[in-house]
């Protein structure tokens, strides 16, 4: 078990590159955690309640943590509850990186620069420099990098601050990299983490040479957030920092703290930290017991039994079992999606010709259904790879500030027109409503969820089996089939032909609600996308009493995930609405009865 709290920041891959997430915002489908070298999946559990500690340790950063957290240390692991004061936790010491990483060592060091002592007027980059002859260097590899991009750069010197300024819009160049609006707000973007190895080392470099002391090995910042930043880009380059110390002095120059981070070169400093095999060890400072939070479990599929935090912290995660052979549900019902999910496309299968093609040879028609479906797999592959190449190019722009990629999306198959299919394989001997039918449908849409979980697993995309509206496919599918098999067993007429959706009983089958919940009750279980079963009421509903009963007794009795309710009303062109089925408006017939009646008494 390893409970963390929901604001944990963990060291995270996305499509959109190396970030730290919070464990409560973690998603299992988009996100990957990094262990021992490797990003991998993950699952995120949440806990039962218990005791809460806050660890402090001597790097200046601190983890909240459930009693029974299991902690690697040195030499062991123990239960949060059994940690004590001195014990050495494990910190990351590898360099991470992931393989869609760009950008060279010049710019990460503009970037540092303008972390370091950078600021803007508008789009206008500037940079604030000493005039001593140590800044030399900096302005030079500053001016190299900003005009061999078809930057203007010039120099002002005033008052002994040399401004490097750097017109041309450049900010739009390095601002993405940057988040916060001023020096108490500065941090590092996360976009700055998914660059190469050599950019994130330019970036180190850049900050030391405005704003830190390359002799004494520091970096000064007033940022909270910075520090936080900083700590976590030097781990992701494999190396040891620390919050070293806060200046808060009441006689300094400005009220706010300054904080200074430090990267020692020693592998061994007593109170802070200890390099042992290769591994940085920071040493726990305070343990003290708060308040209780919501508490989650990250199960990582990995061997190691660990992962990284974002700040760098080696934890115990639990060990996961993924079955990626799971066909998962899209979730949200009518008009309702989940949030970050969707189709990347619908390929349908006409089965209705399939029926026709092979009459009477069931182990045929399966062979022909598997290619069909080896084709759709084919074409939905293609479709996401494209999609996904536009949109790591920035060509979705509007859609990328809402999605963070496509990993959540399915890869979506659907089946049109099987009553029809029952009905030409047969020569219309019987249909889906009978035994033969619903045996034949049930083995056909079990055997294209087994070829969709061999799907997932071998591509490790999401699929989903979808019972496809075919609004205008039905239609479509029916008229070009006419056209090459005018024998072919079509509902509608001649002229309007169409195929019944999906495995849907054919139309006016039964007046009866619960006969035809019986018929499609198992057949609507086989999807795991776009089913739903309508229920016409032949007359109208009493009262919105009545009709939550009716909902009740559906959703108690049978296993279907959605449905729809529709009482049945007429319209007259005088009277407007009028509730249940009529031929005639009564309203229409009670005045010409009326009127009838008095002509009688009249003549009378």
């Amino acid at each position: 078990m390893c409970p963390l709290t929901g604001d944990t920041e963990v060291l995270t891959l996305s499509n959109r590159g190396i970030s730290k997430t919070q464990i409560v915002h973690l998603n299992e489908n988009s996100h990957k955690v990094f262990s021992n070298g490797n990003w991998f999946n993950f699952k995120r559990i949440e806990i039962k309640p218990q005791k809460v500690y806050e660890i402090k340790l001597s790097n200046g950063t601190s983890i909240k943590m459930g009693e029974h957290h299991l902690q690697p240390i040195y030499g062991s692991t123990k239960e949060c509850k059994d940690l004590k004061v001195g014990d050495l936790i494990p910190f990351n010491s590898q360099i991470i990186n992931w393989d869609k990483a760009v950008g060279d060592y010049h710019l990460g060091y503009a970037i540092g620069a303008y972390y370091g002592d950078g600021s803007t007027d508008g789009n206008t980059v500037i940079y604030s420099l000493s005039v001593d002859e140590k800044d030399n260097i900096t302005e030079e590899k500053l001016r190299k990098f900003w005009t061999s991009n078809g930057y203007h750069v010039k120099t002002i010197n005033v008052n002994n601050v040399r401004s490097i300024v750097v017109t041309g819009n450049a900010f739009n160049l390095i601002g993405r990299f940057c988040s916060g609006n001023n020096a108490l707000t500065k941090g590092i973007h996360s976009l700055a983490f998914s660059l190469s190895v050599d950019a994130r080392q330019g970036i180190i470099d850049g900050y030391i040479a405005t704003d830190g002391n390359k002799d004494r090995r520091r970096i000064s910042t007033s940022s909270q957030a910075m520090v936080n930043d900083l700590l976590t880009l030097f781990t992701l380059q494999g190396k040891k920092a620390l919050l070293s110390s806060i200046d808060n002095r009441e006689n300094r120059l400005g009220s706010n703290p300054n904080y200074i981070v430090s990267y020692p070169e020693k592998d061994n400093y007593s109170d802070f930290y200890q390099t042992i095999d290769g591994i940085i060890y920071f040493i726990i400072k305070e343990i003290k017991e708060i308040p209780q939070q919501k508490l989650y479990c990250i199960e990582v599929d990995n061997e190691d039994h660990t992962f990284v935090l974002g700040n760098g912290m080696i934890t115990h995660n639990c060990r996961l079992q993924l079955d990626k052979r799971e066909l998962r549900k899209r979730g949200g019902g009518l008009f309702g999606s989940d949030a970050q999910t969707g189709s990347i496309g619908v390929v349908t299968i006409n089965m209705a010709r399939l029926g026709y093609l092979y009459k009477g040879n069931f182990p045929l028609l399966k062979k022909k259904l598997i290619h069909l479906m080896e084709l759709a797999k084919s074409t939905l592959e293609k479709k996401r790879s494209f999609i996904n190449e536009l949109y790591l190019r920035g060509l979705y722009p509007y859609t990328r500030r809402y999605l963070k990629g496509f990993n959540t999306f399915f890869s979506t198959i659907g089946v049109n027109g099987m009553n029809e299919m029952v009905r030409n394989f047969s020569n219309d001997e019987y249909d889906i409503t009978s035994y033969e039918g619903q045996k034949m449908c049930i083995e056909l849409l079990d055997l294209i969820r087994s070829k969709m979980s061999d799907y997932q697993e071998e591509t490790g995309n999401l699929y989903n089996l979808e019972a496809t509206p075919a609004e205008g496919t039905t239609y479509r599918f029916a008229k070009e089939d006419i056209k090459r098999f005018p024998d072919i067993i079509h509902a509608g007429t001649e002229k309007e032909p169409y195929y019944t959706n999906s495995s849907q009983l054919p139309v006016n089958f039964t007046d009866d609600p619960f006969e035809a919940l019986d018929k499609q009750d198992e057949l609507q279980c086989k999807y795991t996308g776009g089913t739903v079963i309508h229920l016409y009421m032949t007359e109208r509903l009493s009262n919105a009493t009545a009709c939550k009963n009716l909902i009740k007794k559906v959703l108690t009795n049978y296993r279907l995930p959605y449905i729809s309710i529709t009482p049945t009303y007429s319209t007259c062109p005088i009277h407007g609405y009028i509730p249940g089925n009529h031929e005639f408006c009564p309203k229409c017939d009670q005045i010409i009865l009326e009127e009838y009646a008095k002509e009688i008494d009249f003549n009378e």
